[in-house]
């Protein structure tokens, strides 16, 4: 197959386009480097055409809500159009599991940015794969170099079920190539599944969920990558905190999909740390 995959420099999309030329697809990995912007369309078209299935992997450095939503809504567009028009069979959208639910976006800007997102593409004129994945073990990094002074880290209170990214990266490759060749996965109880489309949605759309094997509050992440590798993003915190400041809902765990119905990778946290 023929597959485009926008933000290949980014940690996901690379990942992903590795996967995909490794199972013998011809790759274009295309990003603002490659003169394609999918804010404003620059490029776009020419850079999608011909193209088997197209795979949104885009990505903004923002937890402002105004940024986000103007990017993620105006590239879902435009990259949906640009990929109907030149003959894609399938868009397939890398998005972040429990966004979508009531409440989630309320603290953290981003996240509206990605419910823009995933609106655009459930009413795009082109049969769309959303991928939900949940939190990924490498988030611990981010937050405390986002989120410490000094010995002490006070990170968002956030309940999730991380999993490694490149564990996400081969679901994510698995199902980008089955949905490509036109077979869609048998839904097993517990391990995939496909939600119902919305009123007036495509019947073809497909939602994909992730997650790992464990569930874990951001500072018990954190905690047991110290424990095990002395520092997590360069630093050793003696203090590890939490709270609830992106909001109640994430704290309570509403960006945690529930093991029925989602693929759930078998990579312990422990067992990511000794490999």
């Amino acid at each position: 197959m023929d597959i485009a995959v926008l933000g290949a420099t980014g940690t996901i999309g690379s990942l992903v386009a590795d996967r995909l030329e490794a199972a013998g697809n011809d790759v274009r990995r295309l990003s603002r480097a490659s003169g394609v912007n999918t804010e404003t369309g620059e490029g776009l078209e020419a850079a999608l055409e011909g193209a088997d299935v197209v795979v949104d992997a885009t990505n903004i450095a923002t937890i402002r809500a105004t940024p986000a939503v103007r990017f993620f809504a105006r590239s879902a567009k435009n990259i949906a159009a640009a990929a109907k028009k030149g003959g894609a069979g399938r868009v397939v959208c890398i998005s972040i599991a429990g966004v979508t639910k009531p409440g989630a976006a309320l603290g953290f800007g981003y996240y509206r940015g990605k419910c823009a997102q995933e609106r655009g593409y459930r009413a795009a004129p082109i049969p769309t794969t959303i991928i939900r994945s949940a939190q990924w073990f490498e988030l611990g990094e981010q937050m405390v170099a986002q989120a410490s002074l000094g010995p002490v880290a006070v990170l968002p209170q956030m309940r999730m079920a991380p999993l490694a990214t490149e564990r996400a990266a081969d679901h994510i490759a698995e199902e980008i190539i089955a949905t490509g060749r036109g077979v869609v996965p048998e839904i097993v109880p517990g391990q995939n599944a496909r939600l119902a489309p919305e009123d007036g949605e495509d019947p073809r759309n497909r939602i994909v969920r992730l997650r790992g094997p464990e569930e874990m509050t951001s500072a018990q992440l954190v905690r047991r990558i110290l424990g095990s590798r002395g520092s997590v993003a360069g630093r050793s915190p003696s203090l590890v905190a939490e709270y609830p400041y992106l909001g109640r809902q994430l704290a309570g765990g509403v960006l945690v999909p529930s093991s029925e119905g989602t693929i759930v990778d078998d990579l312990t946290l422990d067992q990511w740390l000794v490999a």
